[in-house]
C-alpha cells in the first residue's frame, strides 16, 4: 500500500476519532457517575432528598446503578434528612422561647 492522500488521511483521522470517541462513552455508559446530567438534583428540600430516594431506589431496582452506590445515597440522604429535622426544631425552640419571653414581659 501507498502513502494517503489528504482526503484519506483526514478520513482515517475521523473514523480513528469516532472510534476512540465511542469507546470513551462506551466506558462512560458503565461508570454511574459518569452521567452528570443524572444526579443534578438540587437537595434544598424534604422533598428534594425524597426525590432523589425515589430515583436512587428505581435504578437500584432496575440494576442501573451498584449496590454500594445506592447504599452511599440512602446514608447520605439520612444525614441531610437528619439536618433538615434538626434545623426544624431549632425554629421550632426559637420561635416558643420568643412566645415566652413575650408573655412574660
Amino acid at each position: 500500500m501507498g502513502k494517503l492522500n489528504r482526503r484519506q488521511q483526514k478520513t482515517s483521522k475521523k473514523i480513528i476519532s469516532n472510534t476512540v470517541k465511542a469507546k470513551s462513552d462506551k466506558e462512560r455508559s458503565n461508570d454511574p457517575l459518569s452521567d452528570k446530567r443524572k444526579y443534578r438534583i438540587s437537595l434544598k428540600s424534604v422533598k428534594d432528598v425524597r426525590r432523589l430516594l425515589s430515583i436512587s431506589l428505581n435504578e437500584l431496582r432496575r440494576g442501573e446503578i451498584k449496590p454500594d452506590i445506592a447504599r452511599a445515597t440512602f446514608y447520605g440522604c439520612t444525614v441531610l434528612l437528619n439536618c433538615f429535622e434538626a434545623d426544624l426544631l431549632e425554629d421550632r425552640v426559637q420561635a416558643l422561647e420568643e412566645v415566652v419571653k413575650y408573655r412574660t414581659n
